[in-house]
């Protein structure tokens, strides 16, 4: 009972006026640049308007390109990194200027995911005594998979200024793993703006940093203004959808991208669709579904992306799903998989 998403071709162009700031710092015609992958820059609305990852990734590399021409001491991806906000959606720059360690930030990484962008998928990971953030664009068509390096690099640049502004500027890295062979510009730009050694052709594309970074207690925390900035972003995912959307799908939506809710009650949970619980047991049974069946299908696609990954034991992915214990968690996946959820760790790779 695997779920089965297929993600959308296109994603919402909210970056559009990070954009437009970056082209301006590089002297570059982001709407020639944007026609040529086949957007229109008269005719689009940051907060309606839908492009391919495709257009998006071409015009990345294209600015790259444009801008190493013009100015060899840049790279545009960085530019627009440093230049990125959450401008359309002012609830997430709320929710991380209130974190109070950089561990709570991960929440973004699946709102993202849900409201902005599909296919970028980024993760905390612990290994060998240092701690990382993890990258990687999923769920694309084979030809398109080596055309979001660029795409990569403006992630990272923009992940290490949200880091920087919460932790401040003594947050350092230790390295950077890229899968990029080679970069478009001198290696040493990317040295120079990571500050830190740069890895090309690696397996992964990860930065790498002090694990104490990781819960150590931000000045800025607000946890009053922290929740209030996450309850406003998960009522907009829940609200988010179009017409046609389901509420199946939107509730699936909801639970994947803060996993809290499965051990909430019904009532908690439906509050998040501003729905009634009869009410959103009534629409589940006119789609043919019942909340039980979602839950389980949420918990199982979960728990293999978890596995799948490594960083966390068996015992923290029970207590995320909101099992009572480990016991209750295994026989559940042992329904869904037919092997516990060691076995299928070790068919992953993992020890």
């Amino acid at each position: 009972m695997s779920p089965t998403t297929s993600a959308p071709a296109s994603i919402p162009f909210f970056s559009l006026p990070n954009w437009l700031s970056a082209a301006g710092h590089c002297g570059i015609d982001l709407g020639a640049i944007l026609a040529e992958v086949g957007v229109d820059l008269a005719t689009i609305e940051p907060q309606t308007t839908r492009v391919s990852c495709e257009a998006i990734a071409r015009a990345m590399t294209i600015c790259a390109v444009e801008t190493h021409r013009r100015h060899p001491d840049r790279h545009f991806p960085f530019v627009l990194g440093t230049h990125f906000v959450f401008q359309y959606v002012p609830d997430i720059e709320t929710f991380l200027a209130t974190c109070g360690s950089l561990r709570d930030a991960e929440r973004v990484f699946d709102w993202v995911r849900v409201l902005i962008n599909p296919h970028l998928h980024q993760k905390i990971v612990e290994r060998d005594g240092q701690a990382g953030v993890s990258l990687s664009w999923q769920d694309l068509p084979p030809a398109l998979s080596g055309l979001f390096h660029d795409c990569i690099d403006m992630t990272m640049a923009a992940s290490l200024k949200t880091a920087r502004l919460l932790a401040g500027n003594a947050f350092a890295l230790r390295s950077v793993s890229l899968r990029r062979t080679r970069p478009l510009v001198d290696a040493r730009l990317y040295e120079e703006h990571f500050q830190a050694p740069v890895h090309f052709g690696q397996n992964e594309d990860a930065v790498w940093f002090d694990l104490h970074w990781l819960d150590a207690p931000l000045k800025s925390a607000l946890p009053a203004l922290h929740q209030r900035a996450a309850e406003r972003v998960e009522r907009q995912i829940a609200g988010m959808a179009q017409p046609e959307d389901s509420v199946a799908a939107l509730l699936e939506r909801s639970l994947v991208a803060n996993p809290a809710l499965l051990s909430q009650r019904l009532e908690e949970v439906a509050d998040t669709l501003n729905l009634h619980p009869r009410t959103l047991q009534r629409r589940l049974r006119e789609a043919g579904q019942n909340y039980s069946d979602l839950q389980a299908r949420v918990r199982f696609h979960l728990a293999s992306e978890w596995l799948k990954d490594g960083a966390l034991s068996v015992e923290s992915i029970s207590e995320r799903l909101g099992f009572a214990d480990r016991r209750s968690f295994t026989q559940a996946f042992m329904r869904w998989a037919k092997v516990s959820p060691s076995q299928f760790r070790r068919v992953a790779g993992f020890p």
